[in-house]
């Protein structure tokens, strides 16, 4: 009796940045051996990477916004520029605020 070899695991999606695709590879590793993640699963995941890189650019941009003594200062425009880190993130708290669903295969709410 052999032992098949364990599934490769699918690499980060591209679009995610350093923080998400950090994330991502650490779940899957963390996976146990032939356990593997649902569709609805993966996209909660994905959700979840998208987050992190949220929150990495927003931990640069305030970062970016301390003066010399670290306290923290914001523009009216840097304010904007934080409101669209990324687009969807908007919508995406719009239609989970109305109660809708998520299509697991398209990414996106159904509405």
């Amino acid at each position: 009796m052999s032992e098949s070899p364990a599934p490769k695991r699918p690499e980060a999606p591209r679009d995610l940045g350093d923080a998400g695709g950090r994330v991502w590879r650490h779940i899957w590793k963390e996976l146990p051996a032939g356990l593997e993640l649902d569709e609805r699963e993966t996209l909660i995941l994905r959700e979840a990477c998208g987050v992190a890189d949220d929150i990495s650019r927003l931990d640069g941009l305030l970062e970016n916004a301390k003066d010399e003594r670290g306290e923290l200062r914001v523009s009216v425009r840097e304010a904007a520029a934080a409101t669209r880190l990324r687009p969807p993130l908007g919508a995406t708290r719009t239609r989970r605020g109305a109660g809708q669903d998520s299509d697991p295969a398209s990414g996106v709410a159904s509405g």
